[in-house]
């Protein structure tokens, strides 16, 4: 049964896209409409895709919201991941958001790890700054350059938070760049280096432009 809708939502985002079929778009949703009342959580997520990004379709973001509630229903990764970032969002429901951030990290979404973190410094329950170091730390041994980011944020040593914010630029995480001109303005965890705070400065104002 799960084969058949797994099928039919490939069959259904062939025909959107035309990839080794004749493209029609209107087919395809039809295809994925019927997927998801069928239970699957996968064609409610790209039916979330489809009308809040307005891709193959008009934008309406009712049946946005009610197709992204579906994904998260049916324990879809992302669906989770993204249906618990809107209750953060909203300030509604934080257990249920950290259930479901729980629940998606579990089928390893990497895209729910940050969200994670945001839910647990809004809960501030006893516990939970250690469990966020410690999250964190699981995460950069697995050269996750977010979670280098956080870390910096988070732990108390200068010199430490500098070594993750390089670490995390490294990696691609362009946000860093205004971190490092900081501490090379500030002297935090390193000498006190104006030309280099500069040149982490316009590198930043390239990218923001």
């Amino acid at each position: 049964m799960m084969g058949n809708l797994e099928a039919q939502v490939s069959l259904g985002m062939c025909m959107i896209k035309g990839e080794g079929v004749e493209k029609d778009v209107d087919v395809g949703l039809d295809l994925l409409k019927k997927a998801s009342a069928r239970g699957s959580g996968e064609a409610h997520f790209c039916l979330y895709e489809a009308y809040s990004q307005g891709k193959w379709t008009d934008v309406d973001l009712a049946k946005a919201k009610e197709h992204l509630e579906g994904a998260a229903t049916l324990e879809e990764p992302t669906g989770m991941c993204l249906y618990a970032e809107e209750l953060l969002d909203r300030d509604e429901d934080l257990v249920k958001a950290i259930n479901l951030l729980e629940k998606s990290l579990r089928y390893n979404c990497r895209q729910a790890r940050r969200i994670y973190i945001r839910a647990l410094i809004k809960r501030n329950q006893e516990g939970d700054k250690e469990m966020i170091l410690s999250l964190l730390r699981r995460w950069v041994e697995l050269r996750d350059g977010e979670a280098m980011y956080e870390l910096a944020r988070h732990v108390d040593n200068p010199k430490e938070a500098l070594g993750l914010f390089h670490r995390a630029l490294a990696m691609g995480v362009d946000k860093a760049l205004p971190k490092l001109a900081e501490a090379y303005e500030k002297g935090l965890g390193t000498e006190v280096n104006q030309e280099q705070a500069r040149l982490y400065r316009v590198r930043w104002s390239h990218l923001s432009c």
